[in-house]
């Protein structure tokens, strides 16, 4: 999806309840994404991202830099998996998504489907947790860190109760609506265009530093890259989106 063209935002939900918005509009040649936080009643600019031509343009911390693919240190660490989790997805086969639950009147279909263990692990231990916290009025929330915690709870419970949510457009297969306690996201205004507005994706007209050529920053990435292979091997990442297994 990420050069068909079409235009949507991705609202992630970050830890804490604060939304990371993401504004992309994408098609030939590439994609631009922006990436916005509401923080005081204000919405601030954290990135701006355009991937094209195997480059990308980041616009950051109010400086322009142009990198190959892949290769942008954001500022931000969290940045490449909002940006992972701002993809738009599309299911090929209904039954592999999970329990089917019912279409509403907009043509949304939901679907859950069991926690992964990881998680499930996790949402009892924070539940335990707090029920234990409860129980000892030295550690006792203020109303307002309770109102927020009995609904971050709820969510757990819900979690281990009924599986992931996932809620699917039925007409287009597109998720719109991916529900877990880790980065939940959901898909708005997404709309089918003829062709990416060439203002989204052009990179002239702005003085970019340019570290694509740069033999320094080169040589940096590609020790990194050494010590990725060197302790995590190809064959010791799983393929179930768990994290890479150190070999013994």
């Amino acid at each position: 999806m990420k050069t068909v063209p079409c235009a949507y935002e991705a609202i992630i939900t970050l830890k804490g309840g604060a939304e990371m918005r993401v504004s992309v509009v994408s098609g030939a040649p590439g994609r631009r994404m922006q990436f916005t936080i509401l923080s005081r009643g204000q919405t601030i600019e954290v990135a701006r991202l355009i991937e094209r031509d195997d480059l990308w343009y980041l616009s950051e911390d109010g400086k322009n830099r142009k990198y190959r693919a892949l290769e942008a240190p954001f500022t931000l660490s969290s940045m490449p998996v909002l940006r992972e989790r701002a993809d738009v997805l599309v299911v090929s086969n209904p039954e592999l998504v999970g329990k089917f639950e019912g279409l509403d009147s907009a043509g949304v279909a939901s679907y859950r489907s069991p926690a992964p263990a990881a998680l499930a692990q996790q949402a009892s231990l924070m539940l335990r947790e707090y029920e234990t916290m409860l129980k000892d009025k030295r550690q006792q929330p203020s109303p307002e860190q309770k109102e927020k915690l009995d609904k971050t709870m709820a969510g757990f419970r819900e979690l281990l109760e009924r599986g992931v949510l996932l809620r699917v457009d039925a007409a287009s297969g597109i998720i719109i609506e991916m529900g877990s306690q880790n980065l939940p996201v959901r898909i708005e205004k997404f709309r089918w265009l003829d062709a990416a507005p060439a203002r989204e994706l052009a990179v002239e007209g702005t003085k970019w530093e340019n570290l694509a050529d740069d033999p320094g920053h080169t040589k940096v990435v590609e020790e990194m890259k050494g010590l990725v292979r060197k302790n995590w091997p190809a064959d010791s990442f799983s393929n179930t989106g768990g994290p890479p297994r150190k070999k013994k």
